[in-house]
């Protein structure tokens, strides 16, 4: 049957597979002056709260709040520059530097 064959294929390893991990369930391995949280005030999805006790679970690292909700904090100038200079001052990136024209 359809329902056998299921359960042959999605046993316990796969329910193991797609459990939803929460970030709160390990200790951050990311050495704290590298972590950086960015958040939305509106956000529905992963709410404000959310955000502070993953704040704390961190030890307190920079938290950046955006006036938005969790699909719109991305959307604006200010968020760009923020996330380019975390990711410089993390070595991921160098800085960008534009062809002088002649």
């Amino acid at each position: 049957s359809k329902q056998r064959a299921h359960r042959m294929v999605h046993d316990w390893r796969s329910a193991l597979a797609h459990r939803v991990v929460s970030p709160l369930a390990r200790p951050c391995l990311v050495p704290r002056e590298r972590r950086f949280i960015i958040a939305g005030q509106g956000d529905r999805i992963a709410p404000p709260p959310g955000a502070v006790l993953l704040w704390r679970h961190w030890e307190e690292p920079a938290i950046y709040w955006r006036p938005r909700g969790h699909l719109t904090t991305a959307r604006s100038a200010d968020y760009n520059e923020y996330l380019a200079g975390i990711l410089q001052m993390s070595g991921l990136t160098t800085p960008i530097t534009m062809p002088v024209s002649r």
